[in-house]
């Protein structure tokens, strides 16, 4: 261990959290979030204070990230040795360091621009902190992988309330707004179960994989409850925000692709249908936040 810490923390960041794609992935949800609290096209500032908020966000998950190295950290030690912490390239104590202190910059900036984010932010943590301790019940979630999946993507809807409070301070909880909530909770936790959908032989963790949980049938009926879900929102939030006759179409040919992509990875369990399941699932969550915000302008 040694060298450069910032070229370190870049290689860290490739492997184990990818801000590319989290800024987008996180930054979409803004989007949309925006669309349904503001009916005019962002202005410069908006768009500031947008890019602002997606930055604090990604404090938020990358803290959830070293906790969860540092709960996992004996297990990795046996079964994940390549990983950036095993191999020695950066140290729980580094990481640790580098989230304290991105923490008290996103603290003190949400001190000045919007305390009430600051609430839910700080909700979140409180929240986090319970998650990486598997809620102080880990003998008991750990062999409930659905229940276990489902609370630790709770903290992504106290990280949804910051983002609602972070774009306007007073908000109408409303059915829009439920609507939303229910459609991004389900793309997230689409996500989370592609990312675990792998038959046991391909993990070192049995308990870690829905198959092995719920069997090949359960898992796929799974992935297509949650799939029309997302779906069933999406186009009960369009006919209720009165959004053209396009966006259902292009609404209709995601669902249908993913679902396409969902049969012939279950009909033919390899690498390559997962990988592709993955990116259409990615395409789905991306395209359904995205189609909600393009209309305005």
């Amino acid at each position: 261990m040694g060298g450069n810490i910032i070229v370190r923390l870049n290689r860290y960041q490739k492997e184990r959290f990818p801000l590319l794609i989290l800024f987008f992935t996180t930054g979409i949800i803004f989007l949309s979030s925006y669309a349904l609290l503001f009916i005019t096209k962002p202005t410069l500032n908006d768009w500031i204070l947008l890019i602002l908020g997606n930055i604090i966000a990604l404090i938020f998950l990358f803290h959830i990230r070293v906790l969860d190295e540092k709960r996992d950290f004996l297990d990795d030690n046996k079964w994940h040795k390549n990983r950036p912490i095993q191999k020695g390239l950066i140290s729980l104590k580094e990481l640790s360091i580098i989230d304290y202190i991105m923490l008290l910059i996103a603290v003190v900036i949400l001190i000045f621009i919007n305390r009430k984010s600051l609430l839910f932010f700080i909700l979140g943590l409180i929240f986090v902190f319970f998650a990486s301790n598997d809620f102080f019940i880990r003998k008991y979630i750990i062999k409930r992988i659905v229940l276990y999946h489902l609370l630790n993507s709770f903290q992504m809807i106290i990280l949804l309330f910051f983002i609602y409070y972070w774009i306007s301070s007073t908000i109408k909880f409303d059915y829009v707004i439920l609507l939303h909530m229910i459609m991004v909770y389900g793309c997230i936790f689409l996500v989370e179960v592609i990312r675990k959908v792998s038959p046991s032989k391909n993990l070192e963790y049995k308990q870690d994989s829905y198959i092995s949980s719920l069997g090949r049938i359960g898992t796929f009926l799974l992935l297509i409850l949650i799939i029309s879900v997302i779906y069933a929102s999406y186009v009960l939030l369009l006919n209720f925000l009165s959004i053209g006759i396009i966006y259902h179409i292009i609404g209709i040919l995601l669902f249908v692709l993913v679902m396409i992509f969902l049969i012939i990875y279950f009909f033919r369990l390899n690498k390559t249908n997962l990988k592709l399941l993955e990116l259409f699932s990615l395409i789905y969550y991306l395209g359904m936040n995205l189609l909600l915000f393009i209309p305005l302008f």
